[in-house]
């Protein structure tokens, strides 16, 4: 079973949100760009401080006596850091060893609350977050204050606290520890890693004895478990329990012993409370582990028979101390591979932060049209884009600029060279058009002829009529004036037409 709290806010509140949302944004986009522009210089620095570092390192070759000669130089040694002090944990003095460092840390056995979020955008405007809350048993770095679970039924369930207090993380250093003939400071001790763990812990009796006193025997038993039968049901219970079982590591052949039954140690661990194996609300767990002598390789500034940090021509610092024996060659491209490193997250970090910053300054936009969901969505997902592309744009501007602030030749150059790229594609599309304007259009492809239409036959040509020339009339006739018949010459009237002549 799991307990659900719903939350609901309006078109007019989650508007106001938006608007809050805006400065937020601001802040964001200032710290990411200031994060990228950081970054690439403190790359730049790093990577020149290894540079020269790299030129002026020098190989010990031994270790044995004190290297007047190389005094006030960098150095790469490798060698036993070794120490002759016993260190001893505060809580327990019993639990101490030879060695460098010793760490405690510390766990606590609680009830934990986990939560789940789901939202609903509706009509209107109004959106609707639905949380879910379950609990489980855990192991937790710190006591948590279930005071402020939202489940009425597992408030207070950490309320009887924890079996001991006063005993948290702490680490133990040696003093002393002599690099052959050398010795490390205080700084340098802290740099040895190479932890593991400090197993078969020799813990007094009598130690155990008096935390066991101040743990009454009533509170093994799991009170807050007891209240919360109460109000929840069995089934819940069984299914809480069953992810007790489920994260409890078994500690196999565990002897309580009757001196001290609610204290115990085994393996690493110093464990308070009845049986590890069946943890109970409460309990606390206190695990040992140590950073034996061993051998080590450095990187650091020979500075009498001790060393200290080596400063390059740039202000920057260099002292690496490295577990096991390791080349000149293999500490400096680790240092070069760990810039590089932390360059690209910062990058990721700072774009990160640079689009946040935009998105929360461009959620008005979508805010605006949260009546309709489905549209609220189209704008989100456009100014999403958007933000995308120009927080893309101004991280490469920003990184771009720092390049020219701190290798200006080498940015000034890579600037041009872009530069000239993007003429030589603008110039090059420019050609092409014009070329192509340049070119005569393509002919129009010909129409077949059209079959030819049978040609009409000639028509008969009309005589044309054609002017005789007029016959002269004989001597004894002439033409009658009217039809142009010849008439005898003496003749009054025409004999074929009867007209007088």
């Amino acid at each position: 079973m799991a307990y659900q709290e719903v939350t609901r806010t309006n078109y007019g509140g989650r508007l106001k949100n938006a608007c809050s949302g805006v400065f937020a944004g601001i802040l964001m986009f200032i710290a990411g760009t200031v994060l990228i522009w950081w970054n690439e210089g403190r790359t730049v620095h790093t990577a020149d401080m290894l540079k020269e570092a790299q030129q002026v390192c020098v190989d010990l070759q031994s270790i044995d006596k004190v290297d007047h000669a190389n005094n006030g130089n960098l150095v790469h040694a490798c060698g036993q850091a070794l120490t002759s002090d016993t260190i001893f944990d505060k809580a327990f003095n019993s639990v101490r060893a030879n060695a460098i460092r010793i760490s405690r840390t510390v766990q606590y056995y609680q009830w934990m609350e986990e939560s789940h979020t789901e939202t609903h955008e509706k009509v209107g405007g109004t959106e609707e977050k639905v949380t879910t809350y379950t609990y489980y048993k855990g192991w937790s770095s710190q006591p948590v204050n279930s005071s402020s679970f939202h489940d009425p039924a597992y408030k207070n369930a950490n309320s009887n606290g924890v079996k001991v207090s006063g005993i948290e993380n702490d680490e133990v250093y040696a003093k002393t520890v002599n690099f052959g003939a050398y010795t490390f400071p205080e700084n340098m001790i802290k740099m040895i890693g190479g932890s593991e763990p400090f197993d078969q812990l020799q813990v007094s009796d009598d130690e155990l004895a008096d935390y066991s006193k101040r743990i009454s025997p009533n509170s093994t038993l799991n009170s807050a478990a007891v209240e919360l039968k109460e109000t929840v049901s069995q089934a819940v219970l069984d299914s809480v329990k069953a992810v007790n079982d489920s994260t409890a590591a078994p500690t196999e052949q565990f002897k309580p012993k009757p001196s001290h039954p609610y204290a115990n140690a085994y393996g690493n661990t110093v464990y308070f409370g009845a049986n590890p194996n069946t943890p109970e609300v409460g309990d606390v767990k206190v695990e040992y582990s140590l950073v034996p002598c061993q051998m080590v390789s450095i990187l650091a500034k020979l500075d009498g028979n001790t060393f200290s940090s080596w400063i390059a021509s740039n202000k920057e610092k260099l002292l690496v101390v490295s577990s096991g024996k390791k080349s000149m060659e293999e500490m400096f491209q680790a240092e070069e591979e760990a810039n590089n490193m932390i360059k690209w997250v910062c990058r990721i970090i700072g774009l990160l932060l640079i689009v946040g910053g935009l998105k929360s300054m461009f959620s008005i936009l979508g805010a605006l049209f949260n009546f309709l969901p489905f549209l609220a969505h189209i704008v989100n997902f456009g100014t999403g884009f958007v933000c995308w592309v120009l927080g893309a744009a101004w991280a490469l501007l920003v990184g771009a600029i720092a390049w020219i602030r701190y290798r200006p030749v080498l940015g000034i150059c890579l600037l041009v060279a872009a530069a000239g790229i993007i003429a030589f594609f603008v110039m090059r599309g420019k050609k092409k058009g014009a070329d192509n304007n340049l070119q005569p259009a393509p002919a129009a492809p010909q129409a077949q002829p059209a079959p030819a239409p049978a040609q009409a036959q000639p028509a008969a040509e009309e005589p044309v009529a054609t002017e005789e020339p007029a016959q002269e009339p004989a001597a004894d006739t002439k033409f009658c004036t009217k039809c142009g018949a010849q008439i005898p010459a003496d003749a009054v009237f025409c004999p074929k037409c009867g007209a007088k002549n």
